[in-house]
C-alpha cells in the first residue's frame, strides 16, 4: 500500500502489477529529476517481472513522465487525450475499477 512499498517488499511479494499512487506521482513529477528518475524505477519494477501501472494522470507533464518512462498501463485521469497519446505512442491506456 501506499507509503509502505520498498524494495524489500517487491521481491518478497512478486506481484504481477504494481500500482504507483497518482498523489505521490503528481508530487514526484514536479520535481526536475523525475524523468530522470523514474525510468529506472519501472526498469527494476519491470526487470523483477511486473507491470506498472500508474493512477491519477492529470496533467500532459504526467502523462510524459510516465510514457517515457517506460509505463505499461495508465489508470483514469482527467486528460482527454489520454488515449490517443496512449495509443500514438504504442501503449494501452486501461480503466481500473
Amino acid at each position: 500500500g501506499t507509503g509502505h512499498s520498498t524494495e524489500e517488499r517487491v521481491s518478497l511479494l512478486q506481484p504481477d502489477i504494481v500500482k504507483i499512487d497518482g498523489g505521490w506521482f503528481a508530487e514526484f513529477c514536479r520535481h526536475a529529476a523525475a524523468e530522470r528518475f523514474f525510468r529506472p524505477l519501472v526498469s527494476s519494477l519491470h526487470d523483477r517481472g511486473a507491470k506498472v501501472l500508474v493512477e491519477g494522470i492529470e496533467q500532459p507533464t504526467h502523462l510524459r513522465v510516465a510514457l517515457e518512462g517506460g509505463l505499461i498501463a495508465l489508470n483514469d485521469g482527467a486528460i482527454d487525450t489520454q488515449n490517443a497519446a496512449c495509443e500514438d505512442a504504442g501503449h494501452q491506456h486501461v480503466g481500473v475499477d
